[in-house]
C-alpha cells in the first residue's frame, strides 16, 4: 500500500528528563536539548537526589525512583545533572521545592514508533496500525494519519466507549443487547468506535461482540475500531520502536503479575498516547478529548452544514467514567451520553439519579438535541421509522438549508428510505441538485467505490463524462462533455467562493442555492443521481431514483447497459447483486408494453424522440449501443417498421427503396466483376473496368462519408466506432484490395497478370459482402450469425488442432526424409500432407515405406505409422466431434433468440439505409452536390434522421407526463400483484394450517376412540375369565 510521507511538524511522543530543585541555566538547557537522542554524560556530571511524585500529592521521599515512575536508573545520566550536590559525595534525597510535571520535565522528539501490529495467538493472524504520538498532538495532523496514510473512509458516526477498566461481568441479556447493537451500528453506519484499546474491562466487552457475531479476520479489519491506549503502561513497549515495522505481538506470552497493560487483538488502529510517565493511566484522556471534540467540529466531506455525530456509551465504570460524561455532556456542542442501566457502578448510579429527576424524556429529547441533531442521528443509525414519527411532525417547518443538508446525508450514507421521506417532506431535487453537490457526491465515495479512477484529486463532472462515455461506447457522448454544459462548467468554475472546498460553507451554500434558483443546474436531476447511484455501485439507489423523475425509459436502458459493462470487470460475487438489479430494471420491457397498450402513437414518439441529456440518442439508439435485443424484439417493433416501407415524400427517401437501388446497384457490379474475372484482361482497361472502378470509388467517398458522420468526440472514437461494424471491415479491405490489383492490372504485361490475381481474390471479399443484404431476411439473417459465432469459435479449436498438426509433421518429416537440405518447402511439407489427412487421404503408399521385405528402410521407420494414429485418433475423432458439439450449441443457443437476432439486426439496416444516400454508386457524387446545393438553401436531401423527431418543449412534456403517467399505473399494479401473491401466499399457509388442525383433531378422537374400545375390550375379556374362574 502506499504510504504517505509523515509530516516532521506532528505526530510526536514525549520524553521525559528529570529535573532537580535548582532550575538549569540557558548553557546547560542546550547540552540537554542537543544530547537528547544520543547521551555521552562528562566527568564533571553527577546524578543528584530524585524525588517521587504521584499524579496529586507527594508521598513518600525516595532516592531511586524518578516522579515520572521509572526507575532512577532507567534515565541517562545527564539527566541527573549536579545542580545541587553530588550523589557521589552523598546519598541522602534532598528537599525539593517543586513537583515533577510533564510540561516542565519532558521534552519532545519526533515518533519513533509505528508500523503493524501482527497479532498471534489465534486461527488467523490479526494485523493493526499502530503509532506512537505525544499527549498534545494536533487532532488535524491524526485525522491525517487515518483518513490519508490508514486510508480509512471518514465517519459517518462516532461511538466513543466508556467504563471499567477492571474486568467485570454484565447480565446476559443487557451484555447481548449492548454487543448485538454496537455490532450493528459499526456495520450499517459505518461507524468508528473508539475505545481505550487495553484487553480489559469494558474493550473486552466490545471485542466480544465481534467474537460472538463469528467475523472472519478480514471483515474485522473492515469494521473501525480505535484504540487509544496510554504508552507507558504496556507491557514490553520497548518491542514497538521501529519505523514502519511488522512487530509480532502475543498476548499470551505476557506476565499478569504487575500492572502494565496489554493491547486487545480485536482492534485495527492503536493510538499510543505517551506523556512521559511510566506505569501510569491518564496519559490518553486528554488527546482523545481533543480529538473527539475536534470530530464534532469538524464537518462531513458531502455535506455543507452537518458535522460527524459522536455519541458516548458507558458500560459500568468508575469516577473516571462519571467525569468523562460530566465532559462529554458540558462540552461544545455536547455529546449526548447512553447510559447503560444495570451494567454495575457508574452506571448503575447516573441512572438512578436521572430517574429522579426526568419527568418527560419527550421534551428533554427536544431540549437537548436540535431538529439539525435529531436527524442526523437518526440517519446515522438508519431509522426512519423515528424520522417520521417524532422529527417530521406535523405542522413543523424545516428550513431549506436543513432538508438539502439532510438530502445530501441521505444520499452519502446510502439511506434510500429517508431520500423517499424528504422527498416526501418538499425536498425538490431540481433546486438541490447543482453542480457543486453533485462534484462532492461523486468524491465523498467515488475513490472508494470505483477502482477505474485512480488519482488523490478531485473528481470533476466533465472527467465523470469521459468514465460515462467510456462504459456506454458507441457514439454516445455524455451531456457533461457537450458545449452548452462546458460553458455553463465554466461559470460555474469561475466563482472563487465554489472552488474552495474549506472555506466560508455557509455562504458558498447560499451562493449556490441563489444561482440554482434562477437557473437550475440539471433539468432532469434523477438521472443524474441515477448515473451517480450506478457509478458507485449503489443498486437499490439506483433503482429507486429510476422510478421517480422523467425518461425511466431512457435511463433504463442506459442502467442495463452500465451493468453489463460492470459485470465483465468487477468481481464475481457482486454480479448476483447487479443481476438482480437489472432484473428489476428490465421492468421497462413492461412498460414499454404499456405504454404501447395505452397509446401506440405516443409510445412511437416517446421512443424516437430526441433526448439532449443523453447525447441527443433516441431509446431506440441507446437500445442498440447496449445491444438490447429483447427491447428491440418487443411485439411492437414490427409496426415500427412503417419507417422501413413509408412514402418517399414523408421522409425524403424510405429505407426500403434505399435498400433495394443499393442492392440493385452492387449486383450489376458484381456481375460485372464475374465477367471480367472469366475472360482474358486485354492490356487496355474496358468500358465495363472503368465503370468497376467508378464504383468502387463512389464506395469509398460513401465509406469516408459514412465514417466523418459519427455521432462521435473525437475522431479515433469516429474510426473505433465505424469498425464496430464487421461488415466495414470487409468492405474497407475489399476496396482496399481492389485498388491495389486495379493498379497492378495497369502495369506492364508481368505486372499484369499480377493485378489479374489480385483481383480475383477480391472477387471472394465482394461475394462475402452479398451476405450483408441478405441479413435483412427474417430466415436467413439469424444463420449468418450463426455462422459467424461459428467461425469465431472454430478459431480456438483450429489453434488447438495446429499444435497437434505441427508435432506430428515435422517427426514425420524427420523420420521418413532423414537426407533433406534446407528449403523453404520443407515448411510447407510439415502441414501439407498432415493436413489433407484430415479429410480421409491418408497417402497409404507411404505409410510403411520398408515394405514386408524390410528393404529401403530408414531409422526409425516404424514410428510415423503409430504417430499416424495417434493423430488421426485425436485430430479427426476428438477435435473434430468437439466442434461438431460446439456448433450444436451455438446453433440450440442462436436459434432459441433468433426472431431477437433477426429484429435487432434488421433495425441496424434501417439506420444504415436511413442515413445512405438513395442514388446508388457509381452516380453518388450526384446525389452529394445536389445536398451540398440544397444545405446552402437550408435545406437538406437525405442526411435525415427519422429515428430523431426533434419535438418541441411543449410536445416533449406532453410526451413525458405520458411516461411518468404509465410508469405511475404500472408502479402502482406491480406492487398490487406482489401485496395479492403475499395474500394469496398468506392465505394458502392459513388454509394448509387450518387442514392440519382439523387432521390433528380427527385423528386425536380416532385415537381416544381407539384407545376406549381396547379398554372396553379388556374390560369384557377381564369379567369373562373371572366368571368362568
Amino acid at each position: 500500500m502506499h504510504r504517505h510521507p509523515l509530516p516532521r511538524t506532528w505526530l510526536i511522543f514525549v520524553e521525559p528528563y528529570v529535573h532537580n530543585c535548582k532550575p538549569p541555566t540557558k548553557d546547560e538547557l542546550i547540552f540537554i536539548l542537543n544530547g537528547i537522542e544520543k547521551r555521552t554524560l562528562p566527568e564533571q556530571y553527577q546524578m543528584s537526589g530524585i524525588l517521587e511524585k504521584s499524579n496529586s500529592a507527594p508521598n513518600s521521599w525516595r532516592s531511586d525512583k524518578c516522579g515520572c515512575g521509572r526507575p532512577a536508573n532507567a534515565h541517562d545520566a545527564v539527566a541527573f545533572s549536579p545542580f545541587s550536590t553530588a550523589l557521589s559525595t552523598s546519598k541522602e534525597s534532598v528537599n525539593c521545592s517543586r513537583r515533577w510535571n510533564i510540561i516542565d520535565h519532558t521534552v519532545a522528539s519526533h515518533t519513533d514508533a509505528f508500523g503493524t501490529l501482527e497479532f498471534l495467538g489465534g486461527t488467523h493472524a490479526h494485523k493493526a496500525h499502530y503509532i506512537r504520538l505525544g499527549y498534545d498532538s494536533d487532532p488535524v495532523d491524526i485525522m491525517y494519519l487515518m483518513e490519508k496514510v490508514w486510508q480509512l473512509t471518514s465517519p459517518r458516526l462516532v461511538i466513543t466507549v466508556q467504563g471499567g477498566m477492571t474486568n467485570f461481568e454484565v447480565q446476559e441479556g443487557l451484555g447481548r443487547v449492548f454487543r448485538e447493537g454496537l455490532l450493528k451500528a459499526a456495520q450499517t453506519t459505518g461507524a468508528w468506535i473508539i475505545t481505550a484499546g487495553t484487553d480489559s474491562g469494558v474493550v473486552r466487552h466490545v471485542a466480544a461482540a465481534l467474537d460472538e457475531a463469528g467475523i472472519s479476520a478480514r471483515m474485522r479489519s473492515k469494521i473501525t475500531l480505535i484504540g487509544i491506549a496510554p504508552w507507558g503502561i504496556l507491557k514490553r513497549r520497548e518491542k514497538l520502536i521501529g519505523k514502519d515495522v511488522v512487530v509480532p505481538y502475543d498476548s499470551h506470552t505476557f506476565s499478569s503479575k504487575n500492572r502494565h497493560a496489554m493491547l486487545n487483538d480485536r482492534h485495527s488502529y492503536f493510538l499510543l498516547v505517551d506523556n512521559g510517565t511510566s506505569g501510569r493511566y491518564g496519559a490518553d484522556i486528554v488527546l482523545r478529548r481533543r480529538f473527539e471534540q475536534y470530530i464534532t467540529r469538524k464537518k462531513a466531506l458531502w455535506s455543507e452544514t452537518r458535522s460527524v455525530p459522536v455519541v458516548c456509551v458507558a458500560l459500568e465504570g468508575g469516577t473516571s467514567t462519571i467525569q468523562a460524561m460530566l465532559h462529554y455532556l458540558t462540552s461544545n456542542p455536547p455529546i449526548p451520553v447512553i447510559v447503560c442501566d444495570g451494567s454495575g457502578r457508574a452506571a448503575d448510579l447516573i441512572s438512578f439519579h436521572h430517574s429522579g429527576i426526568i419527568l418527560n424524556n419527550h421534551i428533554l429529547f427536544v431540549k437537548l438535541f436540535d431538529e439539525n441533531s435529531q436527524l442526523s442521528l437518526a440517519l446515522s443509525w438508519n431509522r426512519v421509522d423515528i424520522a417520521r414519527s417524532n422529527i417530521f411532525m406535523a405542522g413543523q417547518d424545516w428550513t431549506t438549508d436543513l432538508l438539502y443538508s439532510a438530502m445530501m446525508d441521505a444520499l452519502a450514507y446510502d439511506r434510500v428510505d429517508f431520500v423517499k421521506l424528504l422527498l416526501e417532506n418538499g425536498v425538490s431535487m431540481k433546486k438541490f441538485l447543482t453542480i457543486y453537490r453533485l462534484e462532492q457526491l461523486y468524491n465523498s465515495v467515488l475513490h472508494y467505490y470505483f477502482t477505474l479512477y485512480d488519482s488523490d484529486d478531485n473528481l470533476i463532472l466533465p472527467e465523470i463524462g469521459i468514465i460515462i462515455e467510456k462504459w456506454m461506447g458507441g457514439a454516445y457522448k455524455c451531456s457533461y462533455r457537450s458545449r452548452q454544459f462546458k460553458s455553463k462548467y465554466e461559470k460555474y468554475r469561475s466563482k472563487p467562493q465554489q472552488n474552495e472546498f474549506n472555506q466560508l460553507r455557509a455562504e458558498k451554500k447560499q451562493k449556490i442555492c441563489k444561482n440554482s434558483d434562477d437557473d437550475d443546474d440539471f433539468e432532469y436531476p434523477f438521472n443524474e443521481l441515477m448515473l451517480w447511484a450506478i457509478l458507485t455501485q449503489r443498486q437499490e439507489m439506483a433503482y429507486f431514483l429510476w422510478l421517480y423523475g422523467e425518461e425511466a425509459m431512457a435511463k433504463a436502458l442506459a442502467a442495463v447497459r452500465l451493468y453489463k459493462c460492470f459485470s465483465k470487470e468487477i468481481q464475481y460475487v457482486m454480479k448476483y447483486s447487479l443481476k438482480s438489479l437489472m432484473d428489476n430494471i428490465c421492468n421497462h420491457l413492461d412498460l414499454l408494453d404499456y405504454c404501447y397498450q395505452q397509446d401506440d402513437a405516443q409510445t412511437i414518439r416517446l421512443l424516437t424522440a430526441d433526448l439532449k441529456n443523453w447525447g441527443h440518442h433516441t431509446c431506440l439508439s441507446l437500445a442498440v449501443v447496449g445491444n438490447n435485443k429483447d427491447f428491440l424484439a418487443h411485439p411492437w417493433y414490427p409496426n415500427r417498421f412503417a419507417v422501413w416501407s413509408s412514402k418517399i415524400y414523408e421522409f425524403y427517401s424510405a429505407p426500403v427503396t434505399t435498400f433495394w437501388a443499393w442492392l440493385l446497384s452492387f449486383m450489376i457490379f458484381l456481375f460485372g466483376l464475374t465477367y471480367v474475372m472469366l475472360i482474358e484482361l486485354p492490356l487496355e482497361p474496358a468500358r465495363i473496368e472503368w465503370f468497376l472502378l467508378s464504383y468502387v470509388t463512389a464506395l469509398t467517398i460513401e465509406q469516408i462519408r459514412k465514417l466523418l458522420y459519427q455521432e462521435a468526440s473525437s475522431v479515433t472514437e469516429k474510426v473505433r466506432v465505424f469498425f464496430n461494424r464487421y461488415w466495414n471491415y470487409l468492405t474497407i479491405i475489399a476496396i482496399i484490395t481492389f485498388f491495389v490489383g486495379f493498379v497492378f492490372r495497369m502495369q506492364p504485361l508481368q505486372r499484369h497478370s499480377y493485378g489479374r490475381v489480385i483481383l480475383a481474390c477480391n472477387t471472394v471479399l465482394w461475394y462475402i459482402k452479398v451476405l450483408d443484404f441478405m441479413s435483412v431476411h427474417h430466415r436467413l439473417g439469424p444463420y449468418i450469425t450463426m455462422t459467424g459465432k461459428m467461425i469465431l469459435s472454430m478459431s480456438y479449436i483450429i489453434a488447438l488442432l495446429l499444435v497437434v498438426l505441427m508435432a506430428f509433421g515435422i517427426s514425420r518429416q524427420s523420420i521418413i526424409y532423414p537426407h533433406e537440405k534446407w528449403n523453404w518447402i520443407l515448411v510447407r511439407n510439415i502441414f501439407y500432407k498432415p493436413y489433407f489427412m484430415l479429410y480421409g487421404e491418408v497417402y497409404a503408399g507411404e505409410i510403411d515405406t520398408c515394405g514386408d521385405e524390410g528393404s529401403n528402410c530408414v531409422p526409425g521407420g516404424w514410428i510415423p505409422p503409430i504417430l499416424m494414429t495417434i493423430f488421426l485418433l485425436i485430430a479427426n475423432i476428438l477435435f473434430i466431434n468437439l466442434l461438431i458439439a460446439i456448433f450444436n450449441n451455438i446453433f440450440n443457443e442462436a436459434n432459441a433468440i433468433s426472431q431477437q437476432v433477426w429484429l435487432f439486426q434488421r433495425y441496424k439496416q434501417v439506420m444504415e439505409y436511413d442515413n445512405t444516400p438513395i442514388i446508388p454508386p457509381p452516380f453518388t457524387p450526384i446525389a452529394y452536390i445536389i445536398s451540398f446545393i440544397r444545405y446552402l438553401v437550408k435545406l437538406r436531401l437525405f442526411i435525415c434522421f427519422i429515428e430523431e423527431l426533434h419535438l418541441s418543449d411543449d410536445e416533449m412534456r406532453i410526451v413525458h407526463d405520458f411516461e411518468e403517467d404509465c410508469m405511475d399505473d404500472l408502479s402502482r399494479k406491480i406492487i398490487a400483484a406482489k401485496n395479492e401473491h403475499r395474500e394469496s401466499r398468506w392465505n394458502a399457509t392459513a388454509e394448509k394450517y387450518y387442514i392440519i388442525i382439523i387432521i390433528n383433531t380427527i385423528s386425536d378422537k380416532f385415537n381416544t376412540k381407539k384407545v376406549d374400545k381396547s379398554a372396553t375390550a379388556l374390560f369384557l375379556t377381564t369379567n369373562q375369565r373371572n366368571q368362568n374362574n
